[in-house]
Parts: C-alpha cells; sequence; structure tokens
C-alpha cells in the first residue's frame, strides 16, 4: 500500500469484537480545516503520544493493519540514492502491524 490508497485495517467496535474498516492511507489530523497537501502516514512510537498530528488517535483510534510485508528505506553511502528493503515473513505468511485511525 502507499500513501493515499484505500486500505482495510481492523478496529474494536462498542461491544468489543474486531470490526473491519476500509479508509486511504494517511492520517488527517482532527486539527485539520481542510485534507493537507502533504500526507502523515509514519507515526514514530517514541512520539506518537505527545505528536500534536498524532496524540488523539493513540489515545483511542488504535488499529492493526494486515499486510504481508512492508518497506524501510535507507540512504546509499555511495550516492546518496534511496534505497528500498522489503521485509516480510517465511513464506510471505501474512501479519498485522500497529496503526491509528481517525475519521473526519
Amino acid at each position: 500500500m502507499a500513501p493515499t490508497e484505500e486500505v482495510v485495517f481492523v478496529t474494536a467496535s462498542e461491544d468489543g469484537n474486531h470490526k473491519l474498516r476500509e479508509g486511504r492511507w494517511w492520517l488527517v489530523p482532527w486539527w485539520a480545516k481542510e485534507m493537507p497537501k502533504g500526507s502523515m502516514f509514519n507515526a514514530r512510537s517514541e512520539t506518537a503520544d505527545t505528536s500534536g498530528a498524532f496524540k488523539d488517535a493513540f489515545k483511542s483510534k488504535r488499529c492493526l493493519i494486515p499486510a504481508d510485508g512492508f518497506y524501510e528505506w535507507t540512504q546509499s553511502p555511495a550516492d546518496k540514492g534511496r534505497d528500498p528493503w522489503y521485509i516480510f515473513l517465511p513464506d510471505h505468511r501474512p501479519f498485522s502491524f500497529a496503526g491509528l485511525w481517525a475519521h473526519k
């Protein structure tokens, strides 16, 4: 998935069960008056609870993002370009990672 794509994610419903939802892969902060030009989609675990953009969602809008892999990017020392590294489980088994969601 790439920023602004529609994705599925799992939240807790009011009755305590899991709820499958669909939404856009980015976060519009609660205080935004209009859709931001740049997407916000990577919260850092070290600062998500204090970051103005993510702290509200961190308190009560947590979710699981199903995936079969993800990319990490490094900077090449040789040419200063960005190199993608695709990370996945053996046999490409699916897994979930933590996410935050909000409804605007």
